[in-house]
């Protein structure tokens, strides 16, 4: 079976189309495939404790005990050991890695690929729930999640009127036989989403109940993807963002004493309102959705190729060089006040106007020859231009120097 690298594989036979306008924050959906190496490519539990003891620290790794998060001693000479993690898994603790998406590169290549289809910043957290146990499911409850069960059956017991109704999209399910919010039985293969803010429940600190997992004699392993939604307020703020670089009564302080001054409140006030009448004035779409198109391209996550052990061959490039984007770098062009701007995974590359035309070819063509940039360029520049982008990680070489040319 080929590996789940995109969005439709993880929410697979639902359309991703079908998905957008029917669940996408309006209700959860349990997708059950009775296929359990689906996402076998993903990572598995052998995998669990080479991760654990590769890394120097224990940052990022938690255990969960019924709805307590436990944070494992994170630096050496006291640096929780492996073996200790061993015991408190064996114990009934769930094991907790965070950011899987900068971990593990089949799971980075999967939430590139899901962050570039949705739009939206993801992360990935990956959960181990050992047998005969029921520990929170998910580290925090603030965003939209989608679970994919790598391992083992487990239910899922969800807070009471938070995620409901819940649909199945197994073929031939019928809305009459849909579940709903309660305890939801995941098998190997199966994916899970759960949109937010569905319903408020509370726990016992005020926070939002998390969803527990509960499993029988076997272990389970599951990863939740994370999604940081973009919001109609998060438009808006890029917006006054953007008006305030053009007005600079926007950018003045407020009086001495700021929001905590009691005296000149009703002056306050009165300005405040002209204010947010001339930031939205003429609202400009275009450059607050740049503004929010720029940030979701640099937190992108990059995939890692060995990009290091090439930059030695940076000057070698000429002419006649072949190049080729990274993977999972897809550059955005924008051009703005007399700069053009490459945005790409984690960095950007600014320039004059005139280097637009070859920015946005190098955009646009994933394989090229230097020599092929097209416009009023002279040779030395089309060069530069490509030494630059290998040396900030957008391009690489088709064939490394020094290396046999692969047999076409």
């Amino acid at each position: 079976m080929s590996p789940c690298e995109d969005f439709q594989s993880v929410i697979s036979p639902t359309p991703v189309e079908r998905f957008a306008s029917l669940y996408w924050e309006k209700k959860a959906l349990h997708i059950s495939r009775g296929t359990p190496g689906y996402f076998g490519s993903l990572f598995s539990v052998e995998q669990l404790d080479r991760l654990i003891n590769v890394s120097f620290t224990n940052l990022g790794l938690f255990m969960f005990e019924g709805e307590r998060v436990i944070t494992p001693r994170l630096r050496r000479p006291t640096k929780t050991t492996l073996s200790e993690f061993y015991k408190e898994f064996a114990s009934g603790k769930s094991i907790c890695l965070r950011d899987m998406q900068v971990r593990w590169k089949p799971i980075t290549q999967l939430v590139s690929a899901v962050a570039r289809e949705s739009g939206f910043s993801v992360t990935a957290e990956l959960v181990a729930t050992p047998p005969r146990s029921r520990n929170a499911g998910i580290f925090a409850d603030s965003r939209s999640l989608i679970v994919l069960q790598l391992e083992g059956a487990a239910t899922w017991h969800l807070p009471a009127g938070r995620f409901q109704p819940l649909a199945s999209a197994q073929e031939g399910t019928s809305p009459e036989n849909q579940e709903h919010a309660g305890a939801v039985s995941l098998r190997p293969g199966d994916t899970l989403y759960l949109p937010y803010g569905n319903a408020p429940g509370t726990g016992a600190s005020g926070a939002a109940a998390l969803p527990m997992v509960e499993t029988g004699d076997g272990h389970a392993l599951h990863l939740v993807l994370t999604i940081q939604r973009v919001t109609w307020a998060d438009l808006l703020a890029r917006t006054v963002a953007v008006a305030s670089g053009k007005n600079v009564e926007l950018r003045r302080a407020l009086g001495f004493g700021g929001p905590l001054s009691v005296s000149g409140r009703g002056q306050m006030e009165s300005r405040f309102r002209e204010l947010v009448a001339q930031a939205f004035d003429s609202p400009s779409w275009k450059e607050a959705n740049h503004l929010l198109a720029s940030e979701h391209s640099r937190r992108l996550p990059i995939l890692s190729d060995g990009h290091f052990d090439l930059l030695r061959h940076v000057d070698s490039v000429g002419l006649e060089t072949e190049v080729i984007r990274r993977p999972g770098v897809e550059g955005r062009v924008q051009l703005y006040d007399g700069v053009v701007e490459l945005i790409f995974p984690g960095y950007y590359y600014q320039a004059p106007e005139k280097v637009y035309l070859a920015l946005d070819f190098i955009s646009e063509t994933r394989q090229f020859k230097v020599k092929d940039i097209p416009g009023w360029y002279t040779d030395q520049e089309r060069i530069a231009l490509t030494r630059q982008l290998i040396s900030m990680g957008v391009l690489t070489f088709v064939t490394p120097p020094g290396s046999a040319p692969t047999p076409g």
